[in-house]
């Protein structure tokens, strides 16, 4: 059992039920819209109670990372499709898929227009979530974190208030523009470690080279988007406003988590990834 790739299985079980969800057929909107809903409920519940395993089977005590995986993807480029958890990412992991099935949830008689859609948006963003949360390759964190985008865009764009369409562009241009310098650090990473391509080695150079104030605050940028910024920057806020007022809860409790979870991993994490408490 502990060859079985679990982590991966949470990661991408949402994505599974999306391909469930694209072959839902039916003449009838109603029948469609309800095992719609049914599915994606179903699948999100599923994939909570797999990552109950992870909960339960985590090992305290450790700094190490846990459940890894690792699978060559570019060689070449010491790229890989490799993921982990250690104890912080761990909970923000557990936190998706408990909000997942309950966002879906009080969303259910509240959206009755392209039902289909929004819970296809919701099963992938969540992918997106765990797998940018699960990400060990600095690459991977960066392709899922730019695809956390897209079913956002929608989401705000096709469900959101009368102004949704605005907030979408907003929140979708100034976090897709303020990644390019997240692009930047994440390059200027992969040089410093010799092209490892991994966060732990990434996290040791930044953490002990002289290099640690300029990338704690360049790599960091890309999220304040996300963050509060004392009203600087305001595409969060306009998406608060057009972002439906259940679904929300998923912009809360998740999406806005990438901040956090990119602060711990680039800037003040490779300190506190080595110390045991």
């Amino acid at each position: 059992m502990s060859d079985f790739p679990i982590l991966s299985v949470v990661i991408f079980l949402p994505f599974v039920g999306v391909l469930f969800l694209l072959f839902i057929r039916s003449e009838e909107k109603e029948a469609v819209a309800r095992n719609c809903r049914n599915v994606a409920l179903l699948t999100s519940v599923f994939t909570f109670l797999a990552s109950l395993f992870l909960w339960i089977n985590f090992k305290n005590g450790t700094a190490d990372f846990q459940f890894v995986e690792q699978l060559k993807w570019m060689p070449e480029y010491k790229i890989s499709y490799h993921v982990g958890l250690d104890g912080i990412s761990l909970w923000f992991v557990m936190l998706t898929t408990l909000l997942t099935p309950i966002a879906i949830g009080v969303s259910w008689d509240a959206i009755q227009s392209r039902v289909k859609e929004y819970m296809i948006a919701f099963l992938a963003l969540e992918t997106m979530m765990i797998g940018m949360f699960s990400s060990l390759d600095i690459v991977l964190f960066y392709i899922f974190f730019e695809a956390v985008l897209i079913p956002m865009f929608l989401i705000i764009g096709v469900w959101g208030g009368p102004h949704r369409v605005y907030a979408a562009f907003k929140f979708f241009l100034y976090t897709l523009l303020g990644s390019v310098l997240m692009l930047l650090a994440i390059f200027a990473m992969y040089y410093a470690t010799l092209a490892s391509g991994q966060f732990v080695e990434a996290g040791k150079v930044v953490a002990q080279g002289p290099t640690e104030a300029i990338m704690s605050r360049v790599d960091l940028h890309p999220f304040t988007g996300q963050r509060d910024t004392g009203g600087i920057l305001t595409a969060r806020v306009v998406a608060h406003d057009e972002f439906y007022q259940l679904t929300e809860l998923a912009l809360d409790g998740q999406t806005l988590k990438v901040a956090k979870i990119a602060q711990l991993l680039f800037g003040s994490g490779p300190r506190l990834r080595h110390r045991v408490y």
